[in-house]
């Protein structure tokens, strides 16, 4: 087994602090016999002698005593070292990968994201808003979100945080224009705008909540977009809207 001149220098100051080397041994995790061994190889490895050792008593020689005032501040530094590497696992604090969702980031996740810093200032996060599913354990995010049901990669693990409500929509000069839907049936004789999906490239078609069932309406699109578009963002044919244009 390797000679750890390291350990053996640490058993050896904790054996001067205490004045025994069975007493180190026990603050060190091994055995008498482990401690002993390992001063004696140091002080062979050094060609001195550190300790004089009686039944009852033990002290440091004068290179002993050298070398624990030499040694004593880079030990400290180090278990120094080693305690803020541990304390820093439970710590929330620098860069931060976020990726989110264009279709609901601003509205939905934003408020989340800033509250989330002001609980731990010492982050700092990065926002990449992407409605594709990338590689994130390669791209190296710490935390995704995304709407509907998605498939985690391998690496990843999902968790269903909150439902989201929609909600048909139409401008009133457009309901003056064309009438109010009844049923849902009736969207199909309607101008209605469609998703995109940006991944797939596929319309999506409309969920809706009808007699406590949920049911998917294909309709023919009048207006496709890959991003959700605000009410008074677009005008088609003089009529606004953004659930029915």
């Amino acid at each position: 087994m390797p000679f750890n001149e390291l350990r053996a220098i640490a058993t050896f100051a904790k054996a001067i602090e205490l004045g025994s080397i069975r007493k180190a041994a026990l603050a060190q995790g091994i055995t008498p016999q482990a401690a002993s061994h390992a001063i004696a190889r140091l002080e062979q490895r050094l060609g001195v002698r550190l300790l004089h050792r009686t039944t009852r008593s033990l002290a440091a020689t004068e290179e002993g005593r050298h070398l624990r005032e030499q040694a004593l501040p880079a030990l400290a530094a180090l278990e120094g070292a080693l305690t803020q590497v541990k304390e820093a696992r439970h710590a929330i604090a620098g860069p931060f990968r976020i990726a989110g969702p264009k279709s609901s980031f601003a509205a939905v996740l934003a408020p989340l994201v800033e509250e989330f810093c002001r609980m731990h200032p010492r982050i700092q996060p990065e926002v990449e808003l992407d409605d594709a599913i990338g590689d994130w354990v390669v791209e190296r995010v710490d935390v995704g979100f995304r709407v509907g049901v998605h498939h985690p990669g391998s690496g990843l693990i999902a968790r269903r945080l909150f439902p989201l409500q929609l909600i048909v929509c139409a401008a009133p000069a457009y309901l003056d224009r064309y009438g109010a839907p009844t049923a849902p049936a009736d969207l199909s004789a309607h101008r209605c705008s469609v998703f995109r999906n940006p991944v797939t490239g596929q319309l999506e078609p409309w969920f809706l909540s009808h007699d406590g069932a949920v049911q998917q309406h294909h309709l023919p699109p009048v207006l496709g977009v890959n991003y959700p578009v605000r009410s008074a963002s677009i005008n088609l044919a003089g009529v606004t809207g953004s659930g029915i244009v």
